[in-house]
């Protein structure tokens, strides 16, 4: 019996802020625990970014700056978590994460 694997996305709600943290099914169960950390680095630099966004809108400029270099940190520490991952990994989770 030949069974295709196939990725899926399913948002779960947690108490953090009322927000939801995307999970992603590793399309190779062993990128698992890799996946999981790039995501959550994802996340949380989208939700940093709206909040960086709502400062600047509020004229916050010592906010937004304090945020922007939040933003950068956590996209760095994504880019780090990706380049764990074969490409396949990370076009998969760009793909779901922005569809």
């Amino acid at each position: 019996m030949n069974k295709k694997r196939t990725s899926f996305v399913h948002a779960i709600s947690t108490t953090r802020k009322n927000t939801h943290i995307m999970q992603i099914t590793s399309l190779n169960p062993k990128n698992q625990k890799a996946v999981n950390k790039a995501v959550n680095y994802l996340d949380k630099y989208n939700s940093t970014s709206s909040a960086r966004d709502r400062a600047y809108d509020n004229d916050n400029e010592r906010e937004g700056r304090k945020l922007d270099r939040k933003c950068e940190d956590l996209f760095d520490k994504y880019l780090t978590a990706c380049d764990e991952l074969p490409k396949r990994e990370r076009e998969n989770i760009e793909k779901k994460f922005y569809n």
